[in-house]
């Protein structure tokens, strides 16, 4: 069975995997353009036929609108007859860390100041979008580890005083997962996707009282 997986979330990643073993090749390509997204794609397979290829695990968010946007474009159009399969996942799929503990709380980019967060709250999952410095002042006050994908993203919250530590987002996590029958249902149109960022700014600015309806 061959599998590719896709995020662009963060950094663009692009790899091919016989059931759980990757097989990609190399490439250097960092854009998320969908045009230089389709050129991975093709030197990541090979020589081998896209027809080839069983399942597409697609990241769908949350994380960068431009690099979800296109990939997802991009995706949709490859698979317009049916075929492979479309499996969505989420960022925070690809996090070492499968289940959270109490003082840790994993983080991705969202947009301008913005980022999501997920986080374990009294045996429930929390997932939100916070300013930096809203979550940062949030880990301070319940001494939690900030877990993030990005050395940007962690530099900004070691000037915050919080305790970082950083990780790589791992296409192999979503592919065991998804070998196991374990990764969680998902929507390829999240609900963050449907509006724009100028929207969803508002809507923050409006829920912390500094614009109206």
């Amino acid at each position: 069975m061959l599998n590719l997986v896709i995020s662009a979330t963060e950094d663009l990643i692009v790899e091919v995997f016989d059931g759980d073993k990757k097989i990609s090749e190399k490439c250097e390509i960092c854009s998320v353009q969908s045009e230089d997204i389709l050129k991975m794609i093709k030197q990541k397979i090979g020589m081998r036929d896209f027809s080839e290829v069983d399942n597409i695990l697609l990241n769908v968010g949350p994380g960068s609108f431009t690099g979800i946007r296109a990939s997802m474009a991009l995706v949709f159009g490859l698979t317009r007859t049916g075929n492979p399969r479309i499996v969505p996942f989420t960022t925070f799929d690809m996090f070492e860390y499968d289940k959270l503990s109490g003082d840790m709380c994993r983080v991705v980019t969202g947009f301008s100041n913005f980022v999501y967060a997920e986080w374990q709250d009294k045996q429930k999952r929390q997932m939100k979008c916070l300013t930096v410095n809203e979550l940062g002042a949030f880990a301070r006050l319940e001494g939690k580890t900030i877990v993030a994908a990005s050395n940007k993203l962690a530099e900004k919250f070691k000037a915050e005083g919080v305790s970082v530590i950083i990780q790589d987002l791992l296409p192999e996590n979503v592919i065991q997962k998804f070998m196991k029958n374990t990764l969680e249902k998902r929507s390829v149109e999240p609900v963050y996707l449907r509006a724009s960022q100028a929207e969803i700014q508002r809507e923050e600015k409006i829920k912390n009282g500094t614009a109206k309806r």
